[in-house]
């Protein structure tokens, strides 16, 4: 198995759904999970950066991150309206998976 970091985000039914640009019911949702990811890569060079280390190159925060699934965070995303993420779908099956082999 893949060593993977996961991130728990909720949408308040505010401005992430006012602003949408679209009617399609997980809109918001996908768009808040497509942040996710990027997110803990501008964190990780920032705090490298910080730390001096050198720039175009991975720093040990960034290299730590690169650890997990490439350094790619899942974002786990629960909308207002119960809505999921496609990710949750990811791990239900994974924790399926896992239990059926018990």
């Amino acid at each position: 198995h893949k060593r993977t970091l996961a991130d728990m985000k909720t949408l308040a039914s505010g401005t992430a759904y006012s602003e949408s640009t679209t009617t399609a019911f997980s809109h918001s949702v996908k768009k808040r999970q497509k942040q996710v990811s990027p997110a803990y890569r501008a964190a990780a060079r920032s705090l490298d950066a910080e730390l001096d280390s050198q720039p175009g190159s991975p720093g040990p925060v960034e290299s730590e991150l690169n650890a997990f699934n490439s350094g790619k965070a899942l974002g786990l995303v629960a909308g207002a309206y119960a809505e999921p993420s496609s990710t949750f779908h990811v791990i239900i099956d994974l924790i399926a998976d896992l239990l059926s082999t018990r």
